[in-house]
């Protein structure tokens, strides 16, 4: 089963539709089986899934692997939804048979590293979730949500890449095909990445205690190279924090997990130009010290319990531990 059909019927077997939701007619004289996943009468073509602008040319035997000569490239309707979903190409997801679920970049790593139960599909459109897709998704055309409020339009436009065409189908929760946009296909091998994980982020958090800029980390952890303005604390912590990773720096999938370890805070720093209280001179300094009552001192009392924290992202009621973004 190819990963548009577990995409298609996880968000409800709909028809497909343009971007503000108007069904796409469905066309006659076409191939036997879809090109993309063989399915048999199809009833649209790839002219109604992909625009000039997103199809790759270098991609076109990946794409149409059942293609049938003579006939024009014919497509069933889980593969023509899945490429006309703008919202595929909004945020990172999960998709099962039973649902499909966003998933926030900056929970996308503890995701990776907890994936629901096989089959799924994972992938990871972070080049529209740069672009404006994670922020805006939510306006995006998308099976049984309602209307948007008068005033707001609806999401048809985004700088996006392809990732639902290319992605494969997970048969292990340890070692697992990633679509990274759609360029990329990385396999996950669960126990590997999350020793590298905690690698990265020890790095991080040491280069972000030292006021390192995030641009700065995100260039150490992907080259394994301090940062030039690092300082030489840092610097001389650098090759034991750094000791074997360079046997994976080559590999496809290592910028993309140093790019999503999340990063922590960087210390404030101090405000320039705060006064600073200088020690009286010998001229100023009184002839006799003053004599102040000073306040007693008041007792320690234990600090309020904080309050319980909103989750975000929030848990799907129905899928507890899954994670949801829109």
């Amino acid at each position: 089963m190819r990963a548009t059909r577990i995409i298609w019927e996880g968000a409800g077997s709909h028809a497909p539709h343009e971007f503000d939701g108007t069904l796409i007619p469905t066309r006659t004289g076409l191939a036997p089986t879809c090109a993309m996943c063989g399915d048999a009468s199809p009833q649209w073509s790839a002219d109604d899934a992909f625009s000039d602008n997103f199809r790759p040319l270098s991609h076109l035997a990946q794409l149409y692997p059942f293609a049938v000569e003579g006939y024009p490239l014919s497509m069933c309707a889980a593969c023509v939804w899945c490429s006309r979903a703008l919202r595929l190409r909004c945020a990172p997801f999960f998709a099962r048979r039973d649902g499909v679920w966003f998933v926030p970049r900056r929970s996308l790593l503890s995701a990776l590293l907890d994936p629901p139960e096989p089959p799924f599909v994972a992938c990871a459109p972070l080049y529209g979730a740069d672009h404006g897709g994670e922020a805006h998704g939510w306006r995006a055309v998308w099976p049984r949500e309602p209307a948007l409020p008068a005033g707001l339009d609806v999401l048809n436009r985004l700088q996006a890449k392809h990732v639902a065409a290319y992605a494969g189908v997970a048969l292990d929760r340890m070692r697992y095909p990633l679509q990274w946009d759609d360029h990329t296909r990385v396999m996950v091998d669960v126990l590997l990445w999350r020793d590298l994980a905690a690698r990265l982020g020890a790095m991080a958090s040491a280069l972000r205690a030292a006021s390192v800029g995030v641009t700065d980390t995100r260039d150490a952890l992907t080259t394994l190279r301090a940062p030039v303005r690092a300082p030489l604390a840092v610097h001389a912590r650098w090759p034991t924090l750094a000791r074997g990773l360079s046997t994976y720096t080559r590999s496809a999938w290592w910028p993309l997990l140093a790019d999503i370890v999340p990063l922590p805070d960087a210390p404030p720093r101090p405000e320039k130009g705060s006064p600073t209280k200088a020690a009286p001179s010998s001229v100023e300094a009184p002839s006799a010290p003053a004599i102040v009552a000073l306040a007693p001192i008041p007792r320690p009392t234990p600090a309020a319990p904080l309050a319980p924290a909103t989750p975000s992202p929030r848990e799907n009621p129905k899928r507890r531990g899954q994670l949801t973004l829109f």
